[in-house]
């Protein structure tokens, strides 16, 4: 199984508090968003391409099985 992991921005005040509370790391989710492409300054001081999905809504999925492992 391939995992692909995505740099995440929730705004909404409510998405915010459900997935500070409920999501962690290896948690499977449902998203909906738009993507947004940026440029950050990094310590050194280089411009960094950072690509972030803005999240309108989360839904929690059903947790990994040990079988999956």
């Amino acid at each position: 199984m391939r995992t692909d992991w995505h740099r995440i921005v929730v705004l909404n005040p409510a998405v915010q508090d459900r997935t500070a509370l409920y999501i962690r790391k290896g948690d499977r989710i449902h998203l909906t968003g738009r993507i947004h492409y940026d440029f950050i300054r990094d310590k050194s001081g280089e411009n960094k391409f950072v690509t972030s999905i803005i999240a309108d809504d989360i839904i929690f999925l059903a947790k990994p099985s040990l079988a999956e492992s």
